[in-house]
């Protein structure tokens, strides 16, 4: 998508694709007001009871973290609740925002996610559901092991989700590749590289 799309009123609604992604390499520009907080939320689980859909799929996070000062793992490029991103990446509200969110195959029953924004890395943790992993055991741990649901980032594809949490929020360039579940890039480009 070229143009640029704008969210801007309370109680609108999430931008969903119709289309599930497995893996896959999606790229945008974000330019946000004042005060917003949205997010991009991957594998998201349609038609169920839970009507949160933070609960099940995980969020690349959007914030005004130039101007507001919260805790790492709500900054803007954070993985919501669970990962920290610097304080520092994010640009000024009105200026635009280059995010890269990157999700592969990593051997068996194993995924590699990674973030950037304005091209610095800010997120690459393994995604592996078995109980002593690194994975597992951040999304139990005491902050917010009631924030998500039974089955939290276990789709193995589901669409894309443009968040309206209410604030006004623009993107565009929006770039989404397919990759195939066998083929992974170890060392990819940054989002400006």
């Amino acid at each position: 998508i070229d143009e640029t799309m704008v969210l801007t009123a309370k109680g609108g609604r999430d931008l969903v694709t119709k289309k599930k992604f497995g893996y896959f390499d999606l790229r945008l520009e974000y330019n946000v007001a004042e005060k917003c907080n949205s997010g991009i939320m991957f594998r998201v689980v349609e038609k169920t009871q839970e009507r949160n859909p933070w609960r099940l799929a995980p969020e690349y996070q959007i914030y005004d973290s130039y101007n507001i000062k919260v805790r790492g793992d709500r900054c803007a490029g954070a993985l919501y609740g669970l990962i920290a991103a610097p304080k520092d990446l994010a640009k000024k509200p009105g200026q635009w925002n280059q995010v890269r969110i990157l999700l592969e195959p990593a051997g068996h029953n194993k995924e590699r996610l990674r973030f950037w924004l304005n091209g610095q890395q800010t997120v690459d943790i393994i995604v592996d559901h078995a109980p002593d992993s690194q994975w597992s055991k951040l999304i139990r741990n005491e902050d917010f092991k009631d924030h998500f649901a039974e089955g939290f980032f276990k789709a193995r594809t589901g669409p894309i989700l443009l968040q309206d949490h209410g604030s006004r929020i623009a993107f565009r360039n929006i770039r989404i590749r397919e990759l195939d579940g066998t083929a992974a890039q170890s060392n990819p480009k940054p989002p400006n590289g």
